[in-house]
């Protein structure tokens, strides 16, 4: 992911959630050979207007339709998603229950304090389902190996 890219993502989460409520988005782009490559991003609340009304998300399958219409016309796939929290970036147990893209191999970031003080990519805490409500966790530091931002991306 591009720097300029994490930098509006980021700005993004903050200003939807307000400081008083989570936010969050499906990062999309492409797969090359087991890399993961975002390119653009599209907000929870874009695809399902009210998804973050009650302090948290609440997507449904309205919003997945929206989804599937957005990835058909640009062409990209889901190659993870990003929510914050307002604390640490801990997955609830709702994450834990509820993966955006229940598919073995899908990763979720949290960002802790509804993203607000310009979170660095190493502050996300990564989260990969394997499958039968099963993740393996990366706090925030170790997110970071498997999460590059930068100019070379």
């Amino acid at each position: 992911m591009s720097r300029s890219l994490w930098d509006n993502l980021v700005a993004d989460l903050v200003r939807r959630g307000d400081g008083v409520r989570e936010s969050g988005a499906f990062l999309l782009g492409e797969v090359h050979r087991g890399r993961r490559e975002v390119s653009q991003y599209v907000p929870y609340d874009e695809l399902e207007p009210g998804c973050l009304d009650d302090g948290y998300i609440n997507f449904t399958a309205a919003g997945y339709r929206k989804l599937w219409k957005v990835l058909k016309e640009c062409q990209l796939e889901v190659v993870a998603d990003i929510h914050t929290h307002p604390r640490g970036p801990g997955q609830s147990s709702t994450d834990r229950d509820n993966p955006m893209m229940p598919s073995a191999g899908h990763m979720g970031f949290i960002l802790p304090n509804y993203a607000q003080g310009q979170p660095a990519p190493q502050d996300a805490a990564l989260y990969v389902f394997e499958g039968n409500q099963q993740w393996t966790a990366y706090q925030p530091g170790g997110s970071a190996k498997k999460f590059y931002v930068g100019f070379w991306s």
